[in-house]
């Protein structure tokens, strides 16, 4: 994960579910290497360390790709909008 917006960088840093990786950044500027780049894609795509991050992934990504249960939600957050303001 690579945030630069908004409520990215939060999920990143709290997503308890191990799907992704967060680059880290500099703290002071924001600021990333390649290296750190490569690093994180390394232990997500090759390490034994990132098993854990691979089969989660795969875990939620019928959950993520489900655009009609997405269309859903957003259907029902409309209606409970019309409802309430």
């Amino acid at each position: 994960m690579l945030p630069f917006l908004y409520d990215q960088g939060l999920n990143a840093r709290f997503w308890d579910k191990k799907i992704g990786i967060e680059v880290p950044r500099n703290e002071d500027d924001g600021s990333f290497t390649k290296n750190w780049v490569a690093k994180s894609l390394n232990l997500d795509v090759v390490d034994e360390e990132g098993k854990a991050y691979r089969d989660g992934a795969k875990e939620y990504s019928a959950l993520f790709g489900d655009k009609d249960l997405h269309d859903r939600y957003m259907d029902k957050c409309v209606e409970h909008l019309e409802k309430h303001t």
